[in-house]
């Protein structure tokens, strides 16, 4: 880019093809220096919030929270980032920064939580919680989660005063709940324009299709730190076969792969299998040596707008 005079160069709506080294070059009277910059632009990153939780004015014990989950291969920071609700404003005093390193991992979930600490955050939910499962704490004025309305917004550390429309990372709508439900990410009913449906309480294949459980405390309801539920797989063998069972939700589709050795550096697929019943079972014979195996469940990505 040349032919740019102004003393600072502003570059709006930037793509992956605008990734390159830039070229500062100054001169006065008394010469002319220059400096490079290089300018990386990635794909939006593929993080979703996958559960909101609003507590009620009056509600004893109760917090608001929200979920968010990482669908990307890539490792993020958080720290500079922003949130806000229904005024979805990154204005100085309104959206909340996070001011500390948080990592998001690929494939985790991680909660934020107002004006909580994380150990009575667990306390409340209990023992059901995964067992690395981050809890954030904010605290700041206009941040509250209706029960009536609202939204949740996220935004990275540059988005400007004006784009949050379109530059937001995500953000959901979601409408009216009852007392101790949660608005859940539902795979088989996931959001339609951003827009949350599908209550912790009424998810597709009841209380436990997307880890869904009671908390420890409260009579809430919910499934902080987790999108599916947990899969457990029992292996056997039967009539020279090597035999794997696990629990399912009928329409999902699994993937079940294998190692030969626990040290090799990748898995090969067995098999692909869409449940039709509450417990699957996939079976093959069994060879010379020993295999390693594992089930995961492919999530869909609905992008948030």
């Amino acid at each position: 880019m040349s032919g740019e005079t102004l003393a600072s160069l502003t570059l709006f709506n930037v793509q992956t093809n605008d990734s390159a080294t830039y070229t500062l070059l100054a001169t006065s009277t008394a010469g002319t220096n220059s400096a490079q910059t290089v300018l990386t632009v990635g794909p939006k990153p593929r993080l979703l919030i996958t559960e909101v939780h609003p507590s009620g004015s009056g509600e004893s014990g109760h917090q608001d929270w929200w979920e968010l989950t990482s669908f990307d291969t890539r490792t993020f920071n958080l720290k500079g980032w922003r949130w806000d609700d229904a005024s979805h404003s990154v204005a100085p005093g309104n959206a909340y920064v996070f001011s500390t390193d948080i990592f998001i991992h690929p494939g985790e979930s991680m909660v934020f939580v107002e004006n909580m600490a994380a150990s009575a955050f667990k306390t409340w939910w209990g023992t059901n919680l995964p067992p690395a499962l981050q809890v954030n704490t904010y605290i700041g004025g206009g941040l509250g989660l209706s029960q009536t309305a609202d939204e949740v917004n996220l935004w990275n550390a540059v988005t400007q005063v004006g784009n949050e429309l379109v530059e937001r990372v995500c953000g959901v709508t979601f409408a009216a709940t009852s007392v101790g439900w949660t608005l859940v990410y539902d795979p088989e009913n996931p959001p339609v324009g951003g827009v949350f449906g599908v209550a912790s309480t009424n998810t597709i294949a009841g209380t436990t299709a997307d880890g869904v459980f009671a908390a420890s405390q409260l009579g809430s309801f919910g499934s902080p730190g987790y999108v599916v539920g947990p899969i457990r797989v029992t292996a056997s063998t039967d009539s020279g076969n090597a035999v794997l069972t696990w629990n399912s939700v009928t329409g999902r589709n699994y993937t079940v792969q294998y190692k030969n050795n626990v040290t090799d550096a990748s898995w090969a697929t067995l098999t692909n299998v869409t449940a039709s019943a509450v417990s699957t079972v996939v079976a093959e014979p069994l060879g010379s040596g020993s295999r390693v195996y594992r089930v995961g469940v492919g999530i869909p990505f609905v992008s948030e707008p």
